[in-house]
């Protein structure tokens, strides 16, 4: 349950300090994955890289995304991983098809 807080009990320079922090949480929410992290995901969609790209990167951008609230790019690393997930199926069936 959220509670509400006055902030005419903060002195002027609180209340700036309390908005500048609402502000970096909206905008930690709306911002999206950079283009690197979506080729990243897209590739590798397991986060298995062993050799090409250190496990700890994926890692910590796997924590960040979860402790910091990053909802957004949460899903979107999950959308990435289906695509990449997806297109290796399709490269699969391809070959398949044209093996025979």
């Amino acid at each position: 349950m959220l509670k509400t807080i006055d902030l005419n009990s903060f002195n002027s320079e609180e209340q700036k300090n309390i908005n500048q922090k609402i502000d970096f949480a909206f905008t930690r929410l709306a911002t999206t994955l950079a283009l690197e992290d979506k080729i990243f995901y897209f590739f590798f969609p397991f986060g298995k890289t062993t050799g090409f790209v250190s496990n700890e990167y994926e890692k910590n951008q796997r924590k960040s995304f979860s402790s910091l609230g990053s909802a957004k790019k949460e899903k979107e690393r999950r959308f990435y991983a289906l695509l990449g997930i997806l297109c290796y199926l399709m490269i699969l069936m391809i070959i398949g098809v044209f093996s025979f």
